[in-house]
């Protein structure tokens, strides 16, 4: 197996090698006088029209609406905004050190891809977005969503306990089957997450490019190769088939790249 899909892990090597992905927050907090030429790319992940508390265990995966807003107004006024696509071309031909380029990119698949796009379609602005098979295909949550998932669905369903409701997450995440512990709660989670027809259509209108992101969002840190390549490789494939296309690009889970096997 390990000689079978060397061009893929050298593809994914290679932009290893060629970008750095700056936090969204860290690279808005720069001044205008600190950013160097050069080809940027930001992530996101969650956007909502909420604020969340900063004690219950949330990840701080999530921005808000208005501030996506004045992040996109910063981008616009400092940068020329690219693909992903356009900017890798642009970073291999040295044209980066002419001018600011910038690439916006979202991970984990989540739904709320949709408000931002809305945003973004006004500037003509194409982000890339890395989707794990598991939320499309399986139709499991990723572990990583549970405590930011559970609060929201709690935020409009205060009668439950947020205990209970993550034990239910867990229990959709863990089995083969659909659970149904509670027919609305599960509901409500998987409309958190992009499905294929919502894809398929940002696609044919040509809004967004794809990428692969894992299976479940497992961190690869000392993986084996067997393990990576189930994680990596065959989710990647999977993706391709399921939407009949070629695709281009692969983001680290956490970006974490320690004891990596390629």
């Amino acid at each position: 197996m390990r000689n079978k899909d060397n061009s893929f892990y050298e593809e994914l090597s290679f932009i290893k090698q060629l970008a750095l992905r700056y936090s969204n927050k860290v690279l808005f907090n720069f001044k205008k006088k600190k950013l160097r030429n050069g080809f940027y790319i930001v992530n996101y992940h969650h956007i909502c029209n909420h604020k969340f508390p900063k004690n219950n265990d949330i990840p701080s995966i999530y921005t808000e609406i208005d501030v996506f807003k004045k992040h996109i107004k910063f981008y616009k006024e400092n940068f020329e905004i690219v693909s992903l696509k356009e900017g890798l071309k642009i970073l291999k031909s040295n044209l980066s050190t002419k001018k600011k380029y910038l690439s916006i990119t979202f991970d984990d698949t989540l739904s709320s891809f949709l408000i931002a796009i809305k945003h973004m379609k006004k500037f003509s602005i194409k982000p890339t977005i890395f989707l794990n098979s598991d939320p499309l295909i399986l139709k499991k949550p990723l572990f990583n969503h549970k405590n930011l998932l559970t609060y929201e669905f709690w935020l409009k369903n205060k009668n439950y306990n947020i205990s209970t409701l993550r034990s239910w997450y867990q229990k959709i995440i863990n089995s083969n089957e659909n659970v149904y512990q509670n027919k609305t709660f599960h509901k409500f989670i998987l409309t958190k997450y992009l499905n294929k027809k919502n894809i398929k259509i940002l696609i044919k209108k040509k809004l967004i490019d794809l990428g692969s992101h894992t299976s479940d969002h497992s961190v690869l840190n000392n993986k084996s190769y067997d393990q990576q390549y189930i994680l990596i490789a065959k989710s990647h494939k999977e993706l391709e088939s399921f939407f009949n296309q070629k695709i281009q690009f692969f983001s680290f889970p956490k970006g974490k790249l320690k004891n990596c096997i390629f």
